[in-house]
């Protein structure tokens, strides 16, 4: 898109010091890779190790380090700028009110965590002394949202049940089968395996399946890979982007779009009827999504080709 510059929500503005643990990540210099080495060798989990690793490396940096999930997503923002030789501008922007996993109600501005859990709880009344008046109202009246994580239980178990079947007919490994997905490795794929019942919720699961080496986060990270058939085979088809497709503009959009629209080497989807080939996989990721919105709301969404764009 012709991008010069990106801006993103960090617990530090310190774009210095977020660049040199980047930049520390990257280069794994001998010394840093000795006290990573040191630091698995311990018995730590990998995110645990690394930070380990960066304290004493890096002591300088130790608060941003340390300083929770948003400088840790930061720091994979500008690795990818880094990393591909990116000509970006990179501008981290400073947290002002309540902390990432803080759900307090007395902050100014409250956190992405804390609007969930009201979400969750049916505050609705909470949620007006943070949202605009007109997300509230979308939110409120709303026939399809908010969905979480749960809310797939059904889609995954079916789908694990599925694979679990066909492995049975064919008399192949069950493991084996869900090793082939995304960022599941055999050691994964065997606890997944040996925990999936079919009648756990994704947190109920994942929950049973997390162990010291093997995160919450990435757990779930693999789950979806699963519910959307993502595998390890698809890695090739992220390397290049295929197509950019245009989901919402406003004025100031319209008129950079119509700026650099002929220079794109890739195609630029407007009308998605247009390009059912190349949109062939969001389309079924739409469509699990639409089944998890049936099932709790018993709402028909539009077919992703008859959404239209949004004009603000």
């Amino acid at each position: 898109m012709k991008a010069a510059s990106i801006c993103f929500g960090a617990e530090t503005d310190n774009a210095d010091c977020l660049a040199k643990i980047s930049r520390t990540i990257i280069s794994e210099s001998p010394e840093y890779k000795a006290i990573l080495n040191k630091t698995l060798a311990e018995g730590l989990s990998y995110p645990a190790a690394r930070q380990t690793a960066l304290l004493e490396y890096l002591p300088e940096c130790k608060d941003i380090i340390t300083g929770g999930s948003n400088n840790i997503l930061a720091i994979e923002y500008i690795k990818a700028i880094l990393y591909n030789n990116l000509n970006m501008t990179y501008y981290p922007v400073l947290r002002e009110g309540a902390g990432y996993n803080d759900d307090t109600d007395t902050a100014e501005y409250a956190s992405a965590f804390g609007i969930r859990k009201m979400l969750m709880s049916d505050e609705h009344d909470r949620l007006k002394t943070y949202l605009t008046a007109g997300m509230y109202e979308e939110i409120s009246n709303s026939k399809s949202c908010p969905l979480f994580l749960d809310d797939f239980s059904n889609i995954f178990n079916h789908k694990m049940l599925f694979i679990k079947q066909i492995c049975n007919i064919n008399n192949t490994d069950f493991a084996d089968r869900l090793a082939e997905y995304e960022d599941i490795s055999p050691d994964i794929a065997n606890r997944f395996a040996g925990t999936f019942t079919g009648s756990d919720t994704i947190t109920e699961f994942a929950m049973k399946v997390k162990s010291k080496n093997i995160v919450y986060s990435r757990i779930c990270r693999c789950i979806m890979h699963i519910i959307l058939e993502i595998r390890k085979s698809m890695s090739d088809s992220y390397n290049n982007i295929p197509y950019i497709r245009l989901l919402g503009f406003n004025k100031t959009g319209q008129q950079y779009l119509g700026s650099i629209k002929k220079e794109l080497d890739v195609p630029f989807i407007t009308k998605a009827a247009d390009y059912t080939k190349e949109l062939i996989f969001d389309l079924a990721c739409s469509d699990i999504y639409a089944q998890a919105v049936y099932e709790k709301y018993g709402y028909v969404m539009k077919n992703e080709l008859q959404q239209n764009i949004i004009r603000i």
